[in-house]
């Protein structure tokens, strides 16, 4: 079976069809906009890093951050991934790239 790969030029819209749907309360959790019931899908995001714009990628299930969430940069280039557990980022995982592709320090390190 052929492995789907993801189209980074769809995610802003793709993030804002979901930001109509899908609220992040305050502390921290998903819903379904307008309900208590939590979300369970992909998550899109369109964020800001070291001061250029980046495509979140995550999974919720049952409202939560699960597995590995990944920052792309536009051109499809990773510029970082971390682990959540519980909706809970697990610092310890996170990795950073900078823009030549080397992974580097902790985000906010350009490394270049």
């Amino acid at each position: 079976m052929e492995k789907k790969t993801l189209d980074i030029s769809l995610i802003p819209a793709l993030a804002a069809k979901l930001e109509k749907v899908v609220e992040q309360r305050p502390e921290g959790n998903f819903v379904v906009r307008g309900t208590e019931t939590p979300y369970s899908g992909v998550y899109y995001a369109v964020g800001q890093v070291d001061g250029g714009e980046v495509y979140k990628v995550a999974t919720i299930k049952d409202g939560q951050l699960v597995g590995t969430g990944t920052v792309y940069r536009p051109d499809g280039l990773i510029v970082g991934e971390v682990d959540f557990r519980d909706g809970k980022s697990l610092q310890e995982s996170w990795k950073h790239w900078n823009r030549g592709g080397k992974e580097a320090g902790p985000p906010g390190d350009s490394g270049e």
